[in-house]
């Protein structure tokens, strides 16, 4: 059975994942067993860009920009997190902070998401209602 759902629902959070707002990070910091070896150059790669504003996790959600920092300080804390959990390899707290930040996002800067992903790509790849459509299988 198959379960679409779109942006009009009861809960801020549904129909939306991290994947929607920041799709490089969301690859990257997928399952723990995809992870890159502790300490190599991947690990020391990604932990640098966790450490730049405009190209971490949330930085990718604001278009890799670093107003964030300014604009919000619940983005800041969030962005700051991401950095933490992963340089001391908390995966579990870096999954609660990805539901965290979705939340937050979710919240409070939905319709400025919508805005920038309208801006950064072409009238034929956008959603002409611009609400995202998640369809889920669940298998029985």
């Amino acid at each position: 059975m198959c379960e679409i759902s779109g942006t009009k629902s009861s809960t801020p959070n549904s129909g939306f994942k991290i994947q929607r707002y920041c799709s490089q990070w969301a690859a990257r910091l997928g399952p723990e067993e995809e992870f890159p070896i502790f300490l190599s150059s991947t690990w020391f790669k990604w932990l640098r860009e966790l450490k730049y504003t405009s190209k971490c996790v949330v930085g990718e959600a604001y278009g890799h920009s670093s107003k964030y920092v300014y604009n919000c300080n619940e983005c800041g804390n969030i962005g700051f997190k991401f950095m933490q959990y992963f340089m001391l390899n908390w995966h579990r707290k870096l999954e609660h902070n990805k539901e965290r930040f979705v939340k937050h996002w979710n919240e409070n800067h939905r319709e400025e998401n919508q805005l920038l992903s309208v801006a950064n790509t072409d009238d034929d790849t956008v959603n002409k209602t611009n609400n995202p459509v998640n369809i889920r299988c669940l298998l029985q």
